[in-house]
């Protein structure tokens, strides 16, 4: 869980030209079906690695400087390693999704053919 961000140091850097986290980019969910994925971490980073602040610079020296400047406080939660830990404690990868079309029902009752 993010409990705090110390940023301020890293956007003093000379050549850094903005330093965001999640609550400063309008759209930060991607995913290749559904945008379902945050980009940036907001209050709990859901994945070792994965971002919870991007740093734009003009040059890789400044980016190394303001890079080594950020400080992310975070309290740890136990891991879900396992599909029935992730059930037991409700966390999913997504929102619940039922993919639906036509009433099954009746397709099925006025089909001259079924195979069981």
């Amino acid at each position: 869980r993010v409990l705090a961000l110390e940023l301020d140091g890293a956007r003093r850097v000379p050549g850094v030209v903005a330093v965001l986290t999640a609550a400063d980019v309008p759209e930060n969910s991607t995913g290749p079906v559904f945008h379902d994925e945050e980009v940036l971490a907001s209050q709990v980073v859901k994945y070792v690695g994965q971002p919870v602040v991007l740093i734009a610079a003009a040059t890789r020296e400044a980016l190394d400087a303001a890079k080594k400047l950020v400080r992310v406080d975070v309290e740890p939660l136990p891991p879900v390693l396992t599909i029935e830990d992730a059930i037991a404690a409700k966390q999913f990868i997504g929102p619940t999704r039922k993919i639906a079309r036509g009433d099954v029902a009746a397709g099925l009752a006025s089909s001259d053919h079924r195979l069981s």
